[in-house]
């Protein structure tokens, strides 16, 4: 069995931390109505930038994977253990480049060749996306934008109560959902290989719920601080309490990373202050 290292992520090498890349001035934020696409999407309107919450029915579900009994599964996937959690929204897609821009201006360490609107969001680090979040909810008001609980990000990357049970977000197969090593080749610096790099949002299947990209592209960050499972059954769990300098649980694997790493029970630790190339992030809220 196959036991991932606990520790986390500590540093980002030299080739993710390439010269900053300037990127066109953001539009200034404006507030805007929502709009209510049918009863599980609500369309949110910020300074002309429209993206989508998708509404995720609450439910019980069996969190996490058994390393005992699944060869491709981590140390740090178990126990597994049932999870009770109230309706929430999540966002339909990561967080894009224009919409960042709308409410932060100008990201200045985009990776080259990674620049584009419909294009995750990526080298943030845990800070700077709570800086967004924070301008995004003084914009937005009536609703208070978050990051999801890692217990939220998996029942929706499984489907929510409409899971088919899927290994990927929405399939069996990782090629059919996601960006990662299988459809965008495995060595990062070998940018001509054929789909190589970041791709924009919603080019590959959506899963049960209408979700894209929870398989690949980008790491997502998630509310919770990294630590072990606890066996016991959980309603609503935030994780573990924060350390002096937590590490962050970060979801569903990115464009240069193993298929098991894309799965949607697989977890990892990173730093607070860490950013890299395949690392960005969605939201989520609790209507009020």
């Amino acid at each position: 069995m196959m036991v991932a290292l606990m520790a986390m992520t500590l540093t980002v090498s030299a080739q993710q931390r390439k010269a900053p890349v300037k990127k066109a001035a953001g539009t200034a934020a404006k507030k805007a109505p929502a709009k209510a696409a049918g009863d599980n999407v609500l369309t949110i309107n910020v300074g002309g930038t429209k993206f989508n919450m998708i509404k995720v029915q609450g439910g019980t579900f069996k969190m996490g994977c058994d390393p005992e009994a699944v060869k491709e599964a981590y140390f740090q996937e178990g126990p597994v253990h049932q999870v009770t959690l109230s309706t929430y929204y999540i966002a339909e897609t990561e967080v894009t480049q224009e919409l960042w821009s709308v409410i932060m201006g100008n990201h200045d360490n985009l990776h080259d060749g990674f620049i584009a609107d419909n294009k995750p969001i990526h080298n943030v680090t845990y800070a700077q996306v709570q800086e967004f979040i924070k301008g995004l909810n003084m914009v937005k008001s009536d609703y208070e934008f978050r990051l999801p609980t890692e217990a939220e990000w998996e029942f929706a990357a499984r489907g929510g109560v409409k899971s088919k049970g899927m290994k990927y977000s929405g399939s069996n197969d990782v090629k059919a959902v996601g960006w990662n090593k299988d459809t965008c080749g495995d060595d990062f610096s070998d940018s001509s290989a054929p789909n190589w790099g970041l791709h924009a949002v919603k080019t590959k299947a959506p899963n049960e719920l209408g979700l894209y990209d929870m398989t690949g592209n980008v790491r997502e960050w998630t509310a919770d601080v990294f630590g072990q499972y606890e066996a016991a059954a959980q309603t609503n769990p935030k994780g573990p309490a924060a350390g002096d300098d937590p590490g962050y649980v970060v979801r569903g694997g990115g464009w240069d990373e193993e298929a098991d790493k894309c799965r949607v029970t697989y977890r990892e630790g990173y730093w607070s202050t860490g950013y890299s190339h395949d690392t960005g992030f969605r939201l989520a809220f609790t209507k009020k």
